[in-house]
């Protein structure tokens, strides 16, 4: 009976022991998803309130220009908000950075700055976007019926899209001009000064 008591509680270590370190292992990730639903979250929240506002005060909007404004504002906050939307995960995060001496070694914080980094962020849209092409031109196509209720969401989707990939190629230029406003200005002036002093010599 002894024998039989000791491997029941052996075999109980054992199962506690294997859901203590599967625990482990999951909590990061967990924390992780988390994040990232926050991150991806927030400015849907912002999106709604906006429209729940244009809604109040009877603001006519067309149904295609209102999921075009929509997704365009989304991939804005989402790329050109990223540092915003981090502190915002900090200071909502059940992973406590700060305090929890637990989940310090799991280095959540930096993990989760590398995950939700703009390049990052910038893939997900792009993949989304890719798989979601193929998908309607394969409906498209095909000529399934499922196209006559989605349609309407074409134009809109691809348009925000070619606007999002437009204004970040403007951003990306616009950091390796060599010539900079106010230099080009500096120059321009030292040349119209250098140019008035050497008439005053002639």
């Amino acid at each position: 009976m002894k024998k039989i008591t000791n491997f029941i509680f052996y075999i109980a270590f054992i199962l506690f022991d294997l859901f203590f370190r599967f625990l482990t292992y999951l909590i990061p990730f967990m924390l992780l998803i988390v994040h990232s639903i926050i991150y991806f979250s927030a400015p849907l929240i912002l999106i709604g309130f906006s429209s729940i506002f244009l809604w109040y005060f009877k603001f006519k909007i067309d149904i295609k220009l209102a999921i075009y404004l929509s997704l365009i504002i989304y991939y804005f906050f989402l790329t050109f908000f990223n540092k915003p939307l981090l502190l915002l995960i900090e200071f909502i995060t059940p992973a406590r950075y700060n305090s929890s001496k637990k989940l310090k070694p799991y280095n959540i914080k930096e993990i989760s700055e590398d995950i939700l980094s703009i390049d990052n962020v910038k893939l997900i849209i792009y993949v989304l976007n890719f798989i979601f092409i193929i998908f309607i031109n394969i409906i498209k196509f095909q000529n399934f019926k499922i196209y006559n209720n989605i349609n309407f969401i074409e134009n809109p989707l691809l348009q925000s899209f070619v606007t999002f990939i437009a204004f970040e190629r403007i951003i990306s230029l616009s950091k390796s001009i060599k010539i900079k406003p106010a230099t080009l200005n500096y120059k321009i002036l030292k040349g119209i000064k250098d140019k008035i002093e050497e008439l005053k010599k002639e």
